[in-house]
């Protein structure tokens, strides 16, 4: 909007009033001299308006654009957040490599497997697609049939995001049976803390609340502060956790579960800006992990190669769904089978009558975590306000199709 700015018409209008009044000039019709050289400066004029009303709205926070508005947030000491790979830490357990049956040992003669710092993972074959690397040196000891592994993209920002089960391909081929490619990977979670250069939208946001965030001891500084570290997708803050001084601090992480690095790392950042006198408590949310059998009811002319491909996309929409849910958002049992309808035309039903997912079950912390507990859930969960529902973890097939076929 327009502060001060005039446009060619009034500027024309209020000289020809003027010279009409003041002086002798009478030939001030289009195509006179007088008329002529009015417009030519009046142009000049509209321009100049226009330039230092654009230079004025670019000295406002809620205005400037790009570089000026990175000009601002250096008046504050405040810096636009750069580009950020996606990338996950071993400890997250997030991307594998692993064997389809037996252990390492049964594909390298009998010894371990080193992955060097360096080996590519990709979305595709030939290293095409979305490119992670390995970025420290991992043993597969001989024992073991699964290794998790730090992983980070080799593009910075959201173009780097993956879902689960999309990085697939690798590189390595130092063990004895890489004729076979009996050496396999993938991410049993998706790779989604991959960020673009700060938008100016979000950066407007922390520069209007700089002047609270540098007071610190405040909930927009503690929050700024969790959120600001790799990882973190929101934060939940509860006042008084503990008792009077102290407050909790929710984390829901870009992964469905919370790493102990990943709480290490907020505690860090919030230490900073915490207030003399309070105690904060960070914790992971509690978590409701599911376990899902069903049977799907298929038109009889469904061949093999069709179900095999139906159900894998059925067990990626299922983790979608759960994944997407934050922490005490409801797991509805209507919406996600909404979506599993909409996966193949050769889907006629699920489960029987009235009961579309036979067999759900939830698996709940204890309010000590020493133990969990397993109930049959016959309806949606509500999960509590400091709960998150996940795939149980726990269990090696969380999600179960069983096959039956319509009568033609």
């Amino acid at each position: 909007m327009p502060l001060f700015a005039r446009s060619l018409t009034d500027l024309t209008a209020d000289t020809l009033n003027e010279l009409s009044r003041t002086t002798n000039i009478t030939k001030l019709s289009p195509g006179s001299k007088a008329r002529a050289l009015l417009d030519a400066i009046n142009k000049r004029l509209e321009e100049a308006y226009q330039v230092f009303d654009l230079n004025l709205t670019r000295a406002f926070v809620s205005s400037a654009p790009g570089q000026y508005l990175d000009l601002i947030g250096e008046l504050l000491g405040v810096t636009r957040i750069s580009g950020v790979a996606a990338s996950v830490s071993s400890d997250m357990e997030v991307v594998k490599f692993y064997v389809e049956s037996g252990t390492f040992a049964d594909i390298n003669a009998g010894s371990s497997i080193t992955i060097p710092n360096g080996t590519l993972i990709s979305t595709m074959a030939n290293l095409s697609g979305i490119i992670y690397r390995v970025t420290s040196n991992v043993i597969l000891p001989s024992t073991d049939s699964e290794v998790f592994v730090p992983v980070e993209s080799t593009m910075t920002g959201n173009v780097g995001n993956v879902g689960a089960h999309s990085l697939t391909f690798h590189n390595f081929r130092g063990y004895s049976d890489q004729v076979n490619e009996t050496l396999k990977t993938t991410n049993i979670h998706p790779v989604a803390n991959g960020a673009n250069l700060e938008s100016d939208a979000n950066f407007r946001f922390r520069i209007s609340n700089r002047v609270l965030e540098v007071e610190a001891a405040n909930e927009i500084s503690i929050k700024l502060a969790a959120l600001s570290t790799p990882g973190v997708a929101d934060v939940i803050i509860i006042p008084r956790y503990r008792g009077i001084g102290t407050f909790g601090l929710l984390i829901e992480s870009t992964t469905p579960t919370v790493s102990e690095s990943l709480i290490d790392d907020v505690q860090g950042r919030v230490s900073l800006v915490q207030g003399l006198g309070t105690i904060a408590h960070i914790r992971r949310p509690y978590e409701a992990g599911m376990v899902i059998r069903t049977t799907v009811q298929y038109h009889a002319q469904t061949d093999d190669a069709t179900l095999t491909n139906i159900e894998y996309d059925l067990d990626q929409v299922i983790r979608t769904y759960v994944g997407e849910l934050g922490i005490g958002d409801p797991f509805i049992v209507n919406k996600m089978v909404s979506r599993m309808f909409a996966v193949s035309p050769n889907i006629k039903n699920f489960g029987v009558a009235g009961t579309p997912l036979e067999e759900v079950y939830v698996y709940t912390d204890s309010r000590v975590e020493d133990n969990k507990m397993k109930q049959r859930l016959l309806g949606d969960y509500e999960p509590d306000f400091d709960e998150r529902v996940i795939i149980e973890p726990s269990v090696s097939v969380p999600i179960v199709f069983d096959r039956t076929f319509a009568r033609r």
